[in-house]
């Protein structure tokens, strides 16, 4: 099968991928690893099908409605994720989500871990208790995706589990407009706060 992963393609209906525990290791003893790195990638096209998020879940998670709509039922309530919205899924929490019937969606998962991963999921779902809009970037949000992608499905080391980090953060800053600054503020670590000001100049750049 092809590694192309472009949204455009849409000569496969499912592709997902997760890390070894010995490499999801490696990521939390490393010193810039362990603020942010990925756990899962996940894509389904036209998707009608129902999964659950059971309570125990030791990572965090975006889902990305890229197509169609779908919803989700958690004990907080039930919610519509429609074209271009989120569903930010904290770690430990029981959910249930499934397609909409008549519009089938098309998603992308991303599941995450590290010491800043509860703030990034908080700043992440401020705007309302579970679904965030903002749709501008929608072109370099999947191309960011298809990249982690492709270097997760190669041989991985150090410098490429580095790159998926910084990539990782290039992806969820395109669903709110201050991530950076708000965890700048708010970081205690002064290594980990001169990273993400490094990484934020590089984004402004880019």
């Amino acid at each position: 099968m092809s590694r192309s992963f472009v949204f455009e393609n849409v000569n496969y209906d499912q592709r997902a991928i997760s890390l070894s525990n010995k490499i999801l290791m490696e990521c939390e003893k490393h010193s810039i690893l362990q603020t942010l790195y990925t756990t899962q990638l996940e894509f389904n096209r036209k998707s009608i099908e129902r999964y659950q998020a059971v309570r125990g879940m030791s990572f965090d998670s975006l889902l990305y409605c890229a197509e169609g709509q779908g919803w989700a039922l958690s004990d907080k309530g039930e919610v519509i994720i429609k074209r271009g919205q989120f569903l930010v899924i904290p770690q430990n929490e029981a959910i249930e989500y499934q397609g909409n019937f008549r519009y089938p969606w098309s998603f992308f998962k991303v599941s995450f871990s590290g010491t800043l991963s509860k703030a990034v999921i908080k700043k992440l779902a401020e705007r309302r208790m579970y679904v965030n809009v903002y749709t501008a970037n929608k072109a370099q949000r999947l191309r960011y995706f298809d990249t982690i992608f492709e270097l997760l499905s190669s041989h991985l080391n150090v410098e490429r589990l580095l790159e998926c980090s910084r990539l990782l953060w290039r992806f969820l800053s395109t669903f709110t407009e201050d991530l950076f600054s708000s965890l700048i503020e708010d970081c205690d670590d002064a290594f980990h706060k001169d990273w993400l000001v490094q990484l934020l100049g590089k984004i402004k750049c880019s």
